[in-house]
């Protein structure tokens, strides 16, 4: 849900940047890209349009809620 969020960020931040929604210019101006994810951290979009992103390991609680136990 995350990654989809941060995608659709980019891709936003893309089409302003190119000016257009043609594909060419928007998978150009993707590279670069930087989000600010929901979990805090800035994503950026590498020149292999791949994106980084830490890695959180969480333990589920009692309520339902998540313990970071590795950040």
């Amino acid at each position: 849900m995350e990654s989809a969020y941060i995608l659709f960020h980019m891709w936003v931040q893309a089409v302003q940047q190119a000016g257009s929604t043609n594909v060419d210019a928007v998978r150009q101006a993707m590279i670069g890209q930087k989000v600010k994810s929901p979990s805090g951290f800035e994503v950026v979009m590498g020149p292999n349009h791949h994106m980084a992103k830490p890695v959180m390991i969480g333990e589920i609680q009692a309520d339902g809620q998540f313990s970071i136990v590795y950040k």
